[in-house]
């Protein structure tokens, strides 16, 4: 390691990129500078020691690229039925050999793809039962108040029955990030992109190009972690369809083409929901707050022959490019409201919970209430239950590790700024039919039709 004064080179943030198809891992190592006679060194681990090394010369490129190829005897994929995580060692040395900077990180090996109206990992179907994290907190706000608060909630959607989520409406502390690589949590990353309203008539929304600039650093700091399976760069905007290219139009197609340009390995749905203005979109969806089931499944009964739900806006009024056969996903469902505490001191006001449907009275009155034995657990604040009509179903201690920044304070609408997350730490397909619910709020259900 380098002594007290400044370095002369410095690793920056990697990119691990894995490649199921070779069995390999392309590490990307910026540095801060070109220093002649230096070199790069990453090293790829598992319990039973090193699995494969590779070096290079650091003095050509700015950000020299190493391959790890993993022996087909110690290859292990990364899924939530086995979140294996190599350890990854990354040197900078000098002219003599000496460690001039070193991080410790790791890596999961899995691949994410498209087959027809299907999304794969590894090459084989999972279907995606995911929970909508909104990631607000009494005693934070946006931001967790403590690291065990971002595991807990990843832990009770698991014990809920979902394997995944979609973080909504912020980028979220990375730290959740390193929590669901371990435990095998899918998650959809996406943007806070609120706060473009104009009040102008088929002009209505105007994201500027801070939307681009920020998403595209979350895009940066987040590629690394295996658990995220897609992006959704926007949710819920919505705008009339018309002849002529609005501003809305060019920053949705802008963070589109900005995340297929960063990310080429994930699929990406140009916004949640409302207005989808990208024609070759990987991924369609829609949000229906039907609680009937059987209306419900009326509204959908078209994906079958081509022609899903589409949201709209008043008077039928189109606010999306037609479907093409993409992956087609129900991306936000439920939200029954229901707040038992809320409900016995407010009586018939209404104004401090929100929710869908007709507001039940008792817990007899929601369909697949708590179990008796449930109840005092379930009105804890942060405690997520399931409302079903059957419940289905190391840190390397001596390694600088490279810092997590949160993306630049005091400019980003929605990021957690919790606390840094080590990147070296280790650590029956039935959908549920009725959602979660939340103490103190009401929670939705972020329910993908495949993969």
């Amino acid at each position: 390691m380098a002594g007290a004064g400044p370095r002369a080179v410095a690793l920056r943030r990697p990119r691990i990129t894995p490649d199921l198809a070779t069995g390999s891992f392309l590490v990307e190592l910026p540095l801060s500078a070109n220093v002649a006679g230096h070199r790069v060194r990453a090293t790829l681990s598992d319990a039973d020691g090193m699995v494969v090394t590779a070096e290079g010369r650091a003095d050509l490129d700015l950000c020299p690229r190493l391959v790890l190829t993993v022996p087909e005897s110690r290859l292990r994929t990364w899924s939530p039925a086995d979140p294996h995580l190599y350890d990854l060692a990354l040197e900078l040395l000098g002219p003599d050999g000496e460690v001039v900077d070193t991080a410790g990180s790791y890596a999961g090996l899995r691949s994410v793809s498209v087959r027809g109206k299907e999304l794969l990992l590894n090459g084989e179907r999972v279907f995606q039962r995911l929970v909508l994290d909104q990631g607000y907190y009494p005693d934070g706000l946006m931001t967790a108040p403590t690291d065990a608060a971002l595991l807990r909630d990843i832990e009770l959607g698991i014990a809920a029955g979902f394997n995944g989520a979609r973080l909504h409406q912020k980028v979220f502390e990375e730290r959740y990030l390193y929590h669901a690589d371990r435990l095998g949590y899918l998650v959809w990353g996406e943007f806070g992109d609120w706060g473009c309203e104009t009040g102008v008539r088929d002009d209505n929304q105007r994201p500027d190009a801070s939307f681009i600039t920020q998403w595209l650093e979350a895009l940066e700091r987040d590629h690394s972690h295996p658990s995220i399976v897609g992006w959704c760069p926007l949710n819920e905007t919505y705008q009339n369809l018309h002849d002529r290219i609005t501003v809305l139009d060019d920053v949705t197609r802008g963070m589109f083409l900005a995340t297929k340009q960063a990310d080429p390995t994930r699929p990406v749905v140009d916004a949640s929901g409302y207005a989808h203005r990208v024609p070759e979109t990987d991924v369609y969806d829609s949000h229906c707050y039907e609680q009937d089931p059987v209306a419900f499944a009326k509204i959908m009964a078209g994906l079958a022959e081509d022609r899903p739900y589409v949201n709209t806006g008043p008077e039928g009024r189109t606010w999306s490019v037609p479907y093409r056969g993409q992956p087609y996903f129900c991306s936000e469902f439920g939200g029954i409201w229901w707040d038992p505490e809320t409900v016995a001191a407010a009586g018939d006001d209404t104004s401090d919970s929100w929710g869908y449907g007709e507001r039940p009275r008792t817990e007899g009155g929601v369909r697949g209430a708590v179990p008796r034995s449930d109840r005092r657990a379930a009105r804890r604040p942060r405690d997520v239950r399931l409302l079903l009509h059957a419940a289905h179903r190391r840190l390397p201690g001596t390694q600088r590790r490279l810092p997590l920044r949160p993306l630049r304070e005091g400019r980003h609408r929605a990021v957690a700024r919790g606390p840094a997350a080590p990147r070296g730490v280790r650590g029956d397909d039935t959908a549920p039919e009725s959602p979660l619910r939340v103490s103190g709020r009401t929670a939705r259900c972020s329910r993908f039709t495949s993969m």
